[in-house]
């Protein structure tokens, strides 16, 4: 199962890939590789925390300049 996962992951981003000329392009955690932006391999996935009632969710950069999210409330 997770092996069709990270297929058909891979698939929706050859197909919906960001274009870029630079890493400036893409957007956190991602780097440019021949003009499309990727994933960096060395990026975790983190999953959103449950949020607690009136808090919001923000996107950080973590040490190596890889998203995660954090909660403010």
């Amino acid at each position: 199962m997770k092996a069709v996962f990270v297929l058909l992951a891979l698939v929706i981003s050859a197909c919906f890939a960001q274009k870029c000329t630079t890493t400036i392009d893409c957007g956190p955690g991602n780097k440019c590789v021949d003009g499309n932006c990727k994933v960096r391999p060395e990026c975790p996935m983190y999953t959103p925390p449950q949020l607690k009632p009136g808090c919001h969710l923000e996107t950080v950069l973590d040490e190596k300049g890889c998203p995660k999210y954090k909660q403010v409330c």
